[in-house]
């Protein structure tokens, strides 16, 4: 008889908890963070470390990372629209060249509906800037 009395208040502790979340949830809603991922390369397909990568929004900034030395930044936004991200070489030849700076568009598309769904992925060819 303990053993069933025990069950029965692990399953209204259960179902209470899961009722609590549901209700916070409903209150305030689930914040989603979408994930854009970028490889960023030479015109030879090297990956190009330490470039200053802005995710914006209009004039706003949303989110910035640098580049890691496989030349991947991540991007983090809340919402589903269009974008702008700058990707900037600040540091000169010191990680292997000196690069323009690119502009590159990208969406967030209304249709993500799961964190496995967020992730996008942008190659970018940054293109090396020519002497005159």
């Amino acid at each position: 008889m303990k053993s069933v009395y025990g069950l029965a208040r692990k399953l209204i502790k259960m179902l209470l908890a899961g009722t609590f979340t549901i209700i916070v949830a409903a209150c305030y809603g689930i914040f989603m963070d979408y994930r854009l991922l970028f490889h960023v390369s030479d015109p030879d397909g090297s990956p190009i470390p330490d470039l200053h990568l802005t995710l914006l929004d209009g004039t706003k900034i949303v989110d910035e990372n640098w580049t890691t030395e496989t030349g991947e930044a991540s991007l983090f936004t809340d919402d589903t629209k269009d974008y702008v991200v700058s990707i900037v070489d600040e540091d000169g030849l010191v990680n292997g060249g000196d690069f323009e700076t690119e502009l590159k568009e990208v969406t967030v598309p209304d249709d993500t509906l799961s964190e496995s769904d967020t992730q996008e992925y942008f190659v970018i060819m940054h293109p090396k800037t020519t002497e005159k």
